[in-house]
């Protein structure tokens, strides 16, 4: 096991003890208690932010992900589909810290649709969820869309340059 390992296990176990309920001390208290460099110690830190224990605050420091949140079950899921939701119990540190993640990984495509027929591995995927119900394909011929404007855009556009109808099974948007 690698020191940076140990330290995060050390410090996952503090988190688990309560020692560190909120936030993690600064990396420099850290050097001291475990006898380490700036460099091992963060790399400690930023494993257990990959491990979803603790998230990081740009020039603020890194703190505990809580784990108080519950199981989704239809009484306290959250319905986007409308404006009324009740935002009381909302994990908002959770979600406020998603998208930091989202924001610093993907700024550049994080507001695109990508590619226009759709992520290869997902269409991999959803091509092999079809074959466990005897439906065969290609993944050239799955097109997976970002939201019904993209997917009434693609069809548009066959059917304005092919001229050619399209079956579409039960249409809705419930």
């Amino acid at each position: 096991m690698y020191k940076y390992q140990s330290i995060a296990h050390q410090i996952l176990h503090l988190i688990e003890e309560g020692e560190y309920e909120e936030q993690i001390p600064p990396v420099r208290k850290l050097m001291e208690v475990f006898g380490a460099s700036q460099s091992t110690v963060t790399h400690a830190l930023q494993h257990l932010v990959t491990m979803n224990q603790v998230y990081a605050k740009a020039n603020v420091g890194y703190f505990v992900l809580s784990n108080n949140h519950k199981e989704a079950t239809v009484e306290n899921s959250y319905d986007f589909s409308t404006a009324s939701t009740s935002w009381t119990d909302f994990p908002w540190e959770n979600y406020s810290q998603c998208l930091e993640i989202a924001i610093q990984n993907k700024k550049t495509e994080l507001f695109t649709y990508g590619a226009i027929t759709g992520n290869e591995e997902l269409k991999d995927l959803f091509r092999k969820l079809l074959e466990e119900d005897q439906i065969y394909t290609k993944n050239e011929r799955i097109i997976i869309t970002s939201g019904s404007q993209q997917a009434l855009h693609i069809l548009s556009l066959i059917i304005m340059t092919r001229k050619k109808s399209i079956l579409i099974e039960q249409p809705t948007y419930s």
